[in-house]
């Protein structure tokens, strides 16, 4: 029974599932048109600005979810931006 499962992506999918809950939306998402790193989890530098991201994969998608702070809390968005920075 055991055999079957994947580990790897029950984790991913408990975390997207654990920061919908939390009412987290992803800052920007991508569709990629070939397979990029199956399932993971990882963070992004943040670059200059240090603002660094929570970056799920899965599959063809990735989601990025903020992970720096704005007034003393973690950076909670309520919308979400497309490859092009459109809100979607």
């Amino acid at each position: 029974m055991f055999n079957n499962i994947n580990f790897i992506k029950l984790g991913v999918n408990l975390a997207l599932f654990g920061l919908k809950l939390q009412g987290k939306v992803p800052t920007r998402h991508r569709n990629n048109k070939r397979q990029d790193n199956k399932y993971t989890i990882s963070y992004t530098k943040g670059g200059e600005s240090g603002e660094n991201f929570l970056r799920i994969t899965k599959g063809t998608k990735a989601f990025y979810y903020p992970e720096y702070e704005r007034k003393n809390e973690i950076r909670k968005n309520t919308y979400t931006l497309d490859v092009h920075n459109q809100r979607t």
